[in-house]
């Protein structure tokens, strides 16, 4: 085999000498690099001759390392079906409490929790008929393993039937929990102006169907928020972009121990 080799680089040689534009430098410069690679074939042809199993195997081990730890860093999915007031109503949104949802999970120390990433697809004015409609297919789309709905308060700045809102969000929970995601529940409260009677009925439905269902609860997105005029755009209904941190942080107390868990 070596001698083999040797004739087949004296070949290779020979013929480059005999090109008329060589030169003394460049023949000495492909001198350097040939007399390598043929050292490199000859070796990696010995060592396959010699039946080296040993490193064969050694190779297809890093590789199932590698693998696996691909595999432990995979992103995982939490999906954010809201409204306004996830959807960063009046402000750019990379200020949103999602967007800063996302920047404080990536800086958490747990890989359980970094690795997630944040799908927000709320939009301003959405309702839980429009919700529904829309959650099948979002949730084919992202794959996502956790589902936070943060719907409702548009139902019932209109009036709609305590019945018909109660009912869709317990469909949306059963859509998400039978493609294989947990559901987080945001509760929110609406102006009192609406009566006692039906603010109190629409509140209670977060609670009602979190019980039902067994999930993480967050009784009221706007904590700390919206009592706080400061925090408050001028409508009186939209938090500012300085109250997203708070909104995130609410958010986080509920989110976390989930996360923690998958």
């Amino acid at each position: 085999m070596k001698t083999v080799l040797k004739k087949h680089w004296a070949t290779l040689l020979a013929t480059l000498l005999a090109t008329p534009l060589a030169t003394p430098l460049a023949t000495l410069a492909m001198l350097l690099v040939l007399a390598p690679c043929a050292q490199a074939q000859y070796a990696t042809q010995a060592n396959a001759n010699a039946g080296n199993t040993n490193t064969a195997a050694l190779s297809t081990g890093d590789a199932g390392k590698t693998d696996a730890s691909t595999a432990n860093i995979t992103a995982k999915t939490l999906l954010v079906l809201g409204d306004s007031l996830s959807a960063g109503y009046g402000m750019p949104i990379d200020k949103s409490w999602p967007a800063l949802l996302e920047q404080a999970l990536k800086q958490m120390p747990s890989q359980a929790v970094n690795s997630f990433q944040v799908d927000n697809i709320s939009i301003s004015g959405e309702t839980t008929d429009g919700g529904l409609a829309r959650l099948p297919s979002a949730l084919q789309r992202s794959g996502a393993s956790v589902v936070l709905i943060a719907l409702g308060g548009n139902d019932g700045l209109r009036g709609k039937s305590l019945t018909r809102i109660e009912n869709n969000l317990d469909a949306m929970i059963n859509i998400a929990q039978q493609a294989g995601a947990e559901v987080i529940l945001a509760g929110i409260h609406i102006p009192p102006n609406f009566g006692p009677r039906y603010t109190q009925g629409f509140h209670a439905i977060y609670a009602k169907l979190a019980a039902r269902h067994k999930l993480a609860l967050l009784p009221f997105l706007l904590e700390g928020v919206a009592t706080d005029r400061k925090l408050m755009q001028a409508d009186g209904l939209h938090p500012t972009a300085n109250a997203q941190p708070r909104i995130r942080d609410n958010v986080l107390a509920t989110l976390l121990p989930v996360l923690q868990a998958h």
